[in-house]
């Protein structure tokens, strides 16, 4: 979690995001090129995102504008628009970073508590806070989605395979 836990600190991280020294963040997963910051706050971990003619992208045409971004996080996962990064229980959020020139630059999606998370291009995963990443490499968050989320179920005692009913066939597991 950085300097204020007193975990690993890394200097390559503080250099590319200097707002993330003294704010707390930890590495969660090895460097990989399976998948993408966008992927990533989709929760999909086998192939890269982004709209350009060599990476998946779910609407086209496909074009590298915020307003891109919006409609895909609108048409294919059901986010509305938001005015706050501030948790809210039973809602995800994604944020959306972009550079200077408008142009968008990367994903973040925001864990269950608060803390937010980043695949950060083909290197590693992260927990950190959204302020952390502003400011740096990225740029600054352009605006924040949110969606609906069912809430975590407690977890029960398993219940009884239920049966096809005669001459219906097998029902599928």
């Amino acid at each position: 979690m950085g300097r204020q836990s007193g975990l690993r600190v890394i200097p390559e991280l503080e250099q590319k995001f200097p707002n993330i020294t003294g704010t707390p963040y930890e590495r969660t997963s090895p460097a990989t090129n399976r998948y993408n910051c966008v992927a990533y706050a989709v929760h999909e971990n086998h192939r890269n995102w982004w709209p350009n003619s060599h990476m998946f992208w779910p609407v086209r045409p496909a074009k590298a504008t915020l307003n891109d971004f919006k409609v895909m996080l609108i048409v294919m996962f059901d986010f509305e628009e938001t005015e706050t990064s501030l948790y809210e229980p039973g809602y995800e959020r994604v944020a959306i970073f972009a550079n200077a020139r408008g142009i968008p630059t990367h994903a973040a999606r925001q864990l269950e508590k608060g803390s937010w998370t980043s695949k950060l291009g083909q290197w590693i995963d992260i927990s950190h806070t959204l302020d952390g990443m502003n400011g740096g490499e990225y740029g600054t968050v352009a605006f924040v989605m949110r969606r609906r989320v069912a809430p975590v179920a407690q977890s029960k005692p398993p219940e009884k395979a239920a049966e096809a009913p005669k001459g219906q066939g097998e029902l599928v597991p």
